[in-house]
């Protein structure tokens, strides 16, 4: 149903985007209280570094999965061809996409 619908992924890869941009962020500040002795949140060294390994696996995980539909994502953009046919599959009837109409309010003549 909703295959061929590139728009509907645009929120997604916006929003993990700027989570991508802000967790490491978060992680060094959360580092940095870890290391501050005065913190009342100070731990222990070992805790530190299973953090700081536990981080770079999730980023990891993270990164991947957006490259992922950021992919599909420009694979159905290719997909299209330049007749205003949408071809998915070998065998698959085209799909026409209408010219995109301005209002008549809009229009220059």
């Amino acid at each position: 149903m909703f295959q061929r619908e590139r728009s509907l992924m645009i929120p997604w890869l916006g929003i993990t985007f700027l989570l991508l941009i802000l967790f490491p962020v978060g992680v060094i500040i959360t580092i940095v209280f870890e290391l501050v002795p005065e913190s009342k949140v100070s731990g222990n060294f070992i805790a530190i570094v299973v953090f700081i390994v536990l981080s770079v696996i999730t980023y990891s995980i993270e990164i991947h999965f957006f490259l992922v539909v950021y992919s599909y994502f420009k694979e159905l953009g290719r997909a299209a061809s330049p007749e205003g046919a949408l071809h998915l599959h070998e065998g698959e009837k085209p799909i026409q996409l209408e010219e995109p109409r301005l209002h008549p309010r809009f229009s220059r003549y």
